[in-house]
């Protein structure tokens, strides 16, 4: 598994254990989540529960590549949009999504959906 940084993989560590980490939706999403490297995710996990309006409130200051790396995790957990405001959705293709991460965070959303494709 790729890690960009020694942090990304404590942190998908520490996601995995809080979540239940025998559900491979949750897998995921920690996985890209902690590649964001926002310790403060932690808040909004507990065992088998994301609280989606703590994850909006969270990442309201963050960049938009960071938004867009959580708009990826829940994604590849819930299949649904996090980011929708009056029915207008922030990151409604895979362009408008990779148009906003590096090189690196483009590697873990690549990572992440071979993994979900095993």
């Amino acid at each position: 598994m790729f890690y960009k940084t020694q942090y990304h993989e404590e942190l998908y560590h520490q996601f995995v254990s809080k979540l239940n980490s025998n559900d491979l939706y949750y897998t995921w999403f920690a996985y890209v989540a902690a590649a964001i490297e926002k310790k403060e995710l932690l808040k909004a996990l507990d065992d088998c529960s994301i609280d989606v309006e703590l994850l909006l409130d969270i990442s309201k200051v963050w960049s938009n590549s960071e938004r867009a790396m959580l708009e990826v995790a829940w994604q590849m957990f819930n299949n649904g949009n996090l980011y929708e405001e009056d029915s207008e959705i922030l990151y409604p293709t895979i362009k408008s999504i990779f148009n906003s991460l590096d090189k690196n965070n483009s590697q873990i959303v690549i990572e992440a959906i071979s993994m979900k494709h095993l």
